[in-house]
């Protein structure tokens, strides 16, 4: 297709990628097919970490966590024994199916990280942005006079915020009474209590 001069065009970009679509490798010199092929390998680790962070966070819900390093240095001795430089090569190995669930749960067992012995409740919310979010949810948690270990608010180019809060020593009943509490409020779009 020939473009006219003075033409206007529009160049829709799509979702940014880590690697140009397929194909594109057949188009180039070898050098840039060799770059090509090398994204293509990171993109395909970044999906298989991606994928291990989700069976993690299964993982860790009973355990009252959605974030493995939430429990801080404990989580060396894990890593460690399971050999893995960080939580990001955790999370790759357990999505490749390198680390089985099974021994996921047996370290974690063995490293006492469990909702008995942390006595940890993870608070996780999502939504869009509104002013007073955190300090409604601090007070809602203040109320029951137990402790808040750590506070982790993000926030995206998009006005989207994702709240998680570490609150020790909360009883089943103060579990479910914030968690009641927070159903009702319209400014979450993703409410958990664990």
């Amino acid at each position: 297709m020939v473009i006219p001069n003075a033409s206007t065009i529009r160049v829709n970009l799509g979702e940014p990628r880590r690697a140009p679509l397929s194909g594109l490798e057949n188009y180039c010199l070898p050098q840039t097919r060799k770059f090509i092929e090398e994204l293509r390998t990171l993109e395909e680790r970044d999906n298989l970490a991606e994928q291990g962070q989700r069976i993690l966070e299964s993982i860790l819900v009973s355990r009252g966590l959605l974030v493995l390093t939430d429990v801080g240095d404990s989580i060396n001795r894990i890593l460690y024994e399971l050999g893995c430089q960080g939580i990001d090569n955790l999370c790759f190995k357990l999505g490749k199916g390198l680390i089985k669930n099974e021994l996921m749960n047996e370290k974690l067992d063995e490293a006492g990280i469990t909702k008995e012995k942390l006595h940890l409740t993870t608070i996780r919310l999502r939504g869009k942005d509104h002013s007073g979010i955190l300090i409604d949810v601090v007070n809602l948690v203040n109320e029951t006079g137990k402790n808040i270990t750590n506070i982790n608010n993000k926030k995206d180019k998009k006005g989207m915020f994702d709240l998680r809060i570490l609150v020790e020593n909360l009883s089943e009943e103060e579990e479910t009474n914030i968690k009641r509490h927070l159903e009702n409020d319209q400014r979450f779009s993703e409410k958990i209590v664990i």
